[in-house]
Order: C-alpha cells, then structure tokens, then sequence
C-alpha cells in the first residue's frame, strides 16, 4: 500500500440488523462527520444502538405483535439497563405486545448478521471505495440480501436520558441470556441464564408514568478542525481528483 498504510484514512463504522421476514439485512453506515459525537466517537453506546434499532422497528416490525431479537454478548452495546428500558417502553406504550430478547452464548458468537459483514468484506477488499456513494454500492453489490441505510433516514435521539427516569438497572445483568417482557406482566422482565434454567422476575419500572414522548433528538457534532486538516494534507493527495473534495474537503477558512 505504500505511504497510505499509516495514514488514518476516512473512518466509516457499520451496524447491521438483520431482519429474517424479508429476508435483508440494513446496514447502517456511519460517516465520522454522522456521529453523535466528534470525529466518529459515540456510536456504540444505548443512544446510536437504541436510535438505529428504533428505525428498525418503527419501518419494518408492521406492527407486529411478537418479536424475537437476537444480539451478541456485548455489555455497553446490545446488553444495559437502556436496552431493556427501551424495549419495555414499546411494550408499556402498545408497541408489540411481546418481546423476546436472546444474547449469544460464549463459544456460539456467528450470527446471520456476520454472514452479512462477510459477503460484504469479500467485495470490500477488491474494490476501490473513496466515497460513501461508492461504499453503499458496495454493500448492494455484495450480497442480495444487503441493503445500505445512509443517515439522516434515522435520527440520533438522546434515549439515555430519556428512559433513566422511567426504568430501573437489572443487578447482575451480564449473567443473563435471554430476556422476554409481554403486556401481561407490564414491567416484569423475566430473564434466564441458559436454557431451561430458573426464570427470574425482575420488575424494571420506577413508578414514574411512562407516556408516548419521543427523546430529544441530537445533532452529529461533525470533524474537528484538526481532523478537517489533517485529511486534507495527508490522505487527500491519494484519491481519485473526482473524489476529493467529496471525501477530503479543504478546511474553512479561519
């Protein structure tokens, strides 16, 4: 590769949901400029998973009654007090009537999403990508089931501060597999830690009223100055003279 092996290159992060229906699989592709915090910083914590998943489920559940949702073990991702919160909240406020929410078991860590990431990483490697344009045609290209998903179609929303007041943290959450909640127990969470191990009852609610608001939405905080720059004098000389401006834009003046 030459010099452009040590130059930070314009960095893109992928979310991906599979929804098993269609079947087709979104994958979210954040731009470091599109993420809730600077300079591509913020996207794995509950306001980007819940904001992406929220998309996921106000465009393609249809108004499902039942839903199963399958995640990897991940702890400040896909497995919080925020996540459980927000999937109450849908039950509480007519939503779906059940969930069931299943993490991975250690050892057992592929999922259909991966099989997704690698269809995607076999094109990836062979082609020339210098522009988000040129990334989504990627990821159409590689598999029949992939589908890109380009902010803003989704909104960023500040559902940490939102759901805080309204549910309570599980004590030894990590332990967990498997999380179901359904309208006939408004509240209870009923968690295992394997199959057919004990069921344990958790109500999650603090008492406070849950309502239909939505959060506040955020706004992406950009690149800083000397990310702007540093692009500009160092990876911008690489690209195709088409591309430049669009992926390496000259800083503004000061």
């Amino acid at each position: 590769m030459g010099p452009i092996y040590f130059a930070t290159l314009r960095k893109v992060q992928i979310f991906g949901v599979r929804i098993d229906g269609y079947p087709r699989q979104l994958n979210f592709l954040v731009d470091e400029n599109e993420t809730i915090g600077q300079d591509g910083t913020q996207t794995h914590g509950p306001n980007a998973v819940i904001s992406m998943l929220d998309y996921v489920l106000d465009e393609y559940s249809q108004h499902e009654p039942k839903i199963s949702l399958h995640a990897d073990n991940c702890p400040g991702q896909n497995k919080n007090r925020y996540l459980l919160g927000y999937l109450m909240w849908r039950i509480l406020t007519g939503r779906q009537d059940s969930i069931e929410y299943l993490m991975q078991v250690p050892g057992h860590a592929k999922c259909l999403v991966d099989a997704g990431f690698g269809h995607l990483k076999k094109l990836y490697r062979r082609s020339n990508i210098e522009t988000m344009d040129q990334l989504g045609d990627v990821v159409r290209l590689s598999s029949a089931t992939n589908q890109e998903v380009r902010y803003p179609a989704w909104q960023w929303a500040d559902w940490k501060s939102y759901l805080t007041p309204m549910f309570k943290s599980v004590h030894g959450i990590r332990k967990y597999q498997s999380f179901s909640m359904t309208i006939d127990e408004p509240g209870v969470v009923t968690m295992q830690t394997g199959k057919n191990t004990p069921e344990v009852k958790v109500n999650i609610c603090t008492g406070i009223r849950v309502n239909d608001d939505r959060p506040t939405t955020l706004q992406p905080k950009g690149q800083s100055r000397q990310r702007v720059e540093y692009q500009y004098k160092n990876v911008r000389k690489y690209l195709n003279p088409v591309n430049m401006d669009i992926t390496c834009p000259q800083p503004a003046p000061r």
